[in-house]
């Protein structure tokens, strides 16, 4: 007599576990990607500001070095021959002629000249600066906070050497 085989399992017809959908893999990655995809164009346009901004400073930084006196001391004169209109200006400030003086004997970097704050869409916003140290000009981007903290000491020295002693 035939059995009833209907209702009844074995082992042969337990049915396995699905794996997730491929759609929601599908998704998952394009996700991650784009997201990898998008750090990846904020880096890169990051890098590329600043590296432009930096070429540019490179180039007053070269102009400074054309000034400079056979002592290897800084010049005088670091007002730049640069746009003053809000929209076009990358130069934000160099130092005057009397600061300029007063820092010539100066043992430490002088800050000579920055640009206007730049922002970035990962890390710390900066600036493109001009140093001079050593008889020579450089140039560096130097994040915002740690740009406040060297003006406001060259501005104390400043400040310092001007007024009389007591």
């Amino acid at each position: 007599m035939p059995q009833n085989t209907v209702g009844k399992l074995d082992a042969t017809t337990v049915p396995t576990p699905t794996k997730s959908p491929p759609l929601l893999r599908s998704v998952v990655f394009l996700l991650l990607s784009a997201g990898a995809l998008l750090i990846f164009i904020a880096l890169l346009g990051d890098w590329r500001r600043e590296h432009n901004i930096l070429a540019q400073v490179e180039a007053h930084a070269a102009e400074y070095a054309t000034r400079m006196s056979e002592g290897g001391v800084v010049p005088l004169n670091l007002e730049l021959n640069v746009s003053r209109d809000p929209k076009s200006r990358l130069m934000d400030a160099w130092l005057s002629p009397d600061e300029a003086r007063m820092l010539r004997g100066a043992d430490r970097r002088i800050l000579a000249a920055w640009t206007v704050p730049m922002p970035r869409v990962l890390g710390a916003d900066g600036r493109g600066v001009i140093f001079f140290e050593l008889g020579r000009f450089n140039v560096e981007w130097v994040p915002l906070h740690q740009f406040d903290v060297l003006l406001a000491g060259q501005n104390a020295e400043v400040k310092r050497i001007s007024s009389p002693p007591t």
